[in-house]
């Protein structure tokens, strides 16, 4: 017995430990992955400002109608109407909200026009940039600078403006003030999730320092201000100006160690860095290895005490029967204790009187109050809110006789001691006793406050993007009608020059695509923009069916009451692939669509009986290269898209020549049948 138990322990320690190591080196590389993601966003992001600010740049730089109004003003500064159209023309970029300022200086850097109109003056740094920028000939960005009249950080673009009728002599210069408050530094500080010191910083090189452009989290007002020597070799800044890029340790300007991922921003002198301190991320690590060390000490107890008990039982046979009945009832309810005090899910037992007869310390922790501050009181009058207690007071009551079926799965808010509101997801299982009689209900539930407020964030993000992605569609519509317009006026001034306007005809042909490309683009502006809800498919199919004409093609739906969790948007992917076998079935006479279910979900198969799709193209009509060549199977991009949002995958199955066949994968958890829960089938 006691080599059995030797070599049980020593199975226990090792399983352990490997288990632990796997899990130490897993999660590791699960926050270098994060971290790592977290830059490469960032990064593209910042490069996509650049470019979309040197294209608004752009719009100025040898355009010969806003130069031959900037001569009229340097000429003139009385000419009201000139200065009427110039400034109508900087008001246009104001709509933009990047840009807090837009003026126009002459070559000596003196202020001509402002928008807003203020008599401010120029910032030295600004006019100190002028001379190199008219003998580099090209727009400029000044980088990160402060103004030296309201001491706040811009930065500016700054396009030389010269006269193509004077042989391209310099006129002066147009600026774009960008105040960072506005998108760069809240982009910045943005991070995905709740985290207690992760930030990200952006920093170039000056001289032999570094210096921090943005405000850091533990330190107001840093921007321009703290800089560091280049001898600092720990801190991952000085890491990153020294050529550095990837995972790095070391320790931050605060002298804590951080984790951080490095990236050098390209097309700019700056560097970015998202870093962690090394503590949060040992946190979680910390706890998994306290519960294991639990876990291990309860196994190797309760072996160690089975082995005395066997040993007593070949004692006495009498004094072991009486022992064993005790021992069985005792170690059940140890087991069930103990396991309850290490799950960090929160369990709470309810009688049919509403009282609290059980609760685990998760669960105290969770409400705020010790067990006996619980126990015996009514659930819904003390723990919930007022406005929530009869409604779920009344779902209860239906519990407990038996009026609806259980388990059931729901979220409500509970409110802690200190008065604070908390939502929890629960799972309710009955409790029978005699009889099968419910006698009261098991409650199993995970706070998910922060995941939801995270999840809000995330959905008010895309809602801005939305709107960005509305503001561009429409100007890059309004841009394409002048080039267009420009292009009819030099065909009709060419006439009889036959070669030169086929060339002009082709570059119409080229606006027409891009006009194409622009409004397909309207698909996706809607993406993202509501969070995914709980949709009835059949409801969806009629709705998709009912924006479409399919002539004399009959449809079988057959659904039932089947639901699944996805993008608002569900019912255009209806719509899409209704419009694909219509459009490219070439002889379709039935549409069908059912459903099976499968251990790990349930598959929604949409299929109709036309020429199908060569197996060579079954994968490319999903992808976004081959497609953007074939304007027909763009719709299919789309379906991908708005169902890959809630992790709907979609394949293409059918067989070439018997009729298309497209296979919808709904994972467990995202579908549901009505009146149940996720996944449950009635």
């Amino acid at each position: 017995m006691v080599l059995f138990f030797v070599i049980m322990v020593v199975m226990i320690l090792a399983s352990s430990y490997v288990y632990y190591q796997n899990y130490e080196k897993n999660y590791k590389l699960e926050i270098n992955r994060h971290l790592t993601a977290v830059s490469d966003l960032k990064v593209k992001e910042l490069v996509d400002w650049k470019t979309e600010r040197m294209v608004d740049a752009g719009i100025f730089f040898h355009n010969p109608l806003f130069s031959s109004r900037f001569r009229h003003l340097v000429n003139d500064e009385n000419d009201t109407e000139t200065r009427g159209e110039l400034r109508a023309w900087l008001e246009k970029e104001l709509v933009y909200t990047q840009y807090s300022r837009v003026y126009v200086m002459d070559t000596a850097g003196t202020l001509r026009m402002s928008v807003p109109d203020t008599q401010r003056p120029v910032a030295t740094v600004v006019v100190q940039q002028l001379p190199g920028v008219l003998v580099s000939g090209n727009t400029t960005i000044l980088d990160f600078y402060r103004d030296d009249n309201d001491q706040k950080v811009y930065l500016a673009i700054i396009v030389p403006i010269y006269d193509d009728q004077e042989r391209g002599q310099p006129l002066g210069f147009v600026a774009f003030q960008v105040d960072p408050e506005k998108y760069i530094y809240p982009f910045i500080r943005e991070w995905p999730g709740p985290s207690a010191s992760a930030e990200t910083l952006i920093v170039r090189q000056e001289g032999n320092e570094v210096v921090y452009l943005n405000d850091i989290r533990f330190s107001n007002n840093s921007a321009l201000k703290l800089r560091v020597p280049l001898d600092r070799k720990e801190l991952p800044a000085v890491k990153a100006v020294r050529g550095e890029v990837g995972m790095v340790g070391g320790t931050d300007y605060r002298g804590v160690p951080v984790i951080a991922a490095i990236r050098d921003v390209p097309g700019t002198p700056w560097f970015l860095i998202t870093r962690m301190d090394t503590s949060e991320m040992n946190g979680p690590l910390m706890e998994q290895l306290l519960i294991l060390a639990i876990i291990v000490a309860i196994l190797l107890i309760s072996i160690g005490t089975g082995i005395v008990i066997i040993w007593r039982e070949e004692t006495t046979l009498i004094d072991m029967e009486m022992y064993e009945s005790e021992r069985a009832v005792r170690k059940e309810r140890e087991k069930a204790r103990s396991y309850l005090e290490i799950v960090g899910t929160t369990v709470i037992a309810i009688g049919a009187d509403q009282a609290v007869i059980m609760v685990n310390p998760a669960g105290c922790r969770l409400l705020g109050r010790i067990e006996e501050e619980i126990l015996g009181k009514n659930w819904f009058d003390t723990f919930l809110p007022e406005r929530v207690r009869d409604t779920s007071r009344e779902l209860f009551v239906r519990m407990v006789s038996g009026a609806m079926d259980l388990p059931w799965q729901s979220e409500n808010v509970i409110v802690t001691a200190g008065g604070e509101e908390r939502l929890v997801t629960w799972h309710v299982s009955p409790i029978h006793g005699e009889d099968r009689v419910i006698t009261g209900t098991l409650w199993s539930g995970e706070d998910i406050t922060e995941r939801k407020l995270a999840e809000d964030t995330l959905q008010r993000v895309n809602q801005k993007l939305n709107v960005l992605s509305q503001l561009t569609r429409k100007d890059l519509t309004s841009q394409i009608f002048i080039l267009n317009s420009y292009l009819e006026l030099a065909k009709s001034q060419l006439s009889g020059q036959e070669e030169v306007i086929e060339t002009l005809n082709q570059g119409v042909v080229a606006v027409r695509l891009i006009n194409e490309t622009v409004e397909y683009s309207k698909d996706y502006q809607d993406m993202g923009a509501k969070p995914p809800t709980w949709q009835n498919v059949k409801m969806a199919l009629l709705f998709g069916l009912s924006h479409i004409s399919i002539s004399e093609i009959r449809h079988s739906l057959e659904t039932e009451n089947h639901e699944i969790f996805g993008d608002p948007l569900l019912d255009m992917v209806c719509q899409r692939l209704f419009e694909n076998s219509v459009k490219h079935g070439d002889h379709v006479t039935r549409i069908r669509v059912w459903h099976m279910v499968a251990p790990d979900g349930v598959t929604i198969v949409f299929e109709d009986d036309g020429i199908g799709i060569p197996r060579k193209k079954k994968e490319q009509i999903f992808l976004r290269g081959d497609a953007a060549a074939h304007a027909s199977m763009r719709s299919l991009i789309f379906v991908r898209e708005i169902l890959d949002i809630t992790g709907i995958t979609i394949i293409e199955n059918g067989e070439p020549g018997k009729g298309a066949r497209f296979e919808l994968n709904v994972p467990n958890g995202s579908f549901r049948f009505a009146g149940t829960g996720p996944g449950e089938e009635r």
